[in-house]
């Protein structure tokens, strides 16, 4: 679970920093408010994936299935890559990782 971790803390970053950019660039309030809400959850997500928390771990998943509905639809809303195009492929292959962590770390508990 440590690398689905790490690919979520960095996520999280990468959500943070979306937020600010589309808040300085377009002004909206709602990209740094929604960046900054999805960004600590992923982080906490990310550092609780980091200690082994499944529960944490799921938290993150979650909030990882959401920012990747949301990115996708945007994504074909305009069919630009950048940024939604971007961000629903780093959320894709963020939750993969995620899964595939989750069920490494479900099957080594069972098998024990």
């Amino acid at each position: 679970m440590k690398k689905a971790g790490w690919v979520t803390i960095l996520l999280a970053v990468m959500v943070c920093l979306g937020g600010v950019i589309g808040y300085v660039k377009a002004g909206s309030p709602a990209s740094i408010i929604s960046g900054l809400i999805f960004g600590v959850l992923l982080l906490t997500g990310g550092i609780g994936t980091l200690l082994c928390k499944k529960s944490f771990a799921i938290l993150a998943l979650m909030t990882v299935l959401i920012l990747d509905g949301f990115f996708t639809y945007r994504f074909f809303l305009s069919f630009s890559f950048m940024p939604a195009g971007l961000m629903a492929l780093l959320s894709l292959v963020t939750l993969i990782i995620q899964v595939y962590g989750l069920r490494a770390s479900t099957g080594r508990r069972h098998a024990s």
